[in-house]
């Protein structure tokens, strides 16, 4: 039993990953093939998943109460209001997106810009 234990710890030290978002997680480092593609980039229309027009996208994300062209939706500014709550305001966006017609993907979804995970279904 210890000798299975101990081939196992080395198994998974030398180079066992999961890989989870173009991204493989070892248990000493991450390796990542591209970048992560910006909050925006998961809201999708139903009908027309990867290739959502990104200025109709925009303008219906600051309607919503984003702040336009923030990699995050909401500017650094708000992040330091300590009145901010950050919760409360992704629920509203993502409720208002979803009135318009957008459906919300997740990492899973999209994998990552640029690289060999890049489903093709989020786009910027």
């Amino acid at each position: 039993m210890k000798f299975l234990f101990v081939y196992f710890s080395i198994f998974v030290l030398t180079g066992c990953g999961i890989t989870i978002d173009g991204c493989t997680y070892h248990a000493i480092y991450t390796d990542c093939d591209g970048e992560r593609f910006p909050y925006i980039a998961f809201y999708q229309k139903k009908d027309t998943i990867g290739h959502t027009n990104s200025e109709i996208r925009w303008h219906d994300a600051k309607n919503c109460g984003g702040d336009y062209r923030k990699k995050n939706i909401f500017s650094a500014s708000r992040f330091q209001n300590k009145d901010f709550d950050y919760e409360l305001a992704i629920n509203n966006f993502d409720h208002c997106m979803s009135k318009l017609g957008y459906i919300k993907l997740t990492i899973e979804d999209c994998g990552r810009m640029n690289s060999v995970s890049d489903k093709k279904k989020c786009n910027m």
